[in-house]
């Protein structure tokens, strides 16, 4: 059976939160710091190292 539940057009608006609007350049200087911060992952799309391509790798049997 499933359980998942789909939304349809009889079924009713969920309530409105009530939040404090902002302004747009309270938002827009927000997106801007959000934009300018440098991603913390490196990249996984790198060159490896001479010292990554030397290494061997021994597989082991897990019983």
């Amino acid at each position: 059976m499933n359980t998942s539940r789909r939304v349809r057009a009889t079924d009713e608006l969920p309530d409105k939160l009530d939040r404090k609007p902002i302004k747009f350049d309270e938002f827009t200087a927000a997106m801007q710091q959000l934009m300018a911060a440098e991603p913390s992952t490196k990249s996984k799309n790198r060159e490896l190292t001479r010292c990554e391509l030397n290494q061997k790798f021994r597989m082991t049997r897990r019983d």
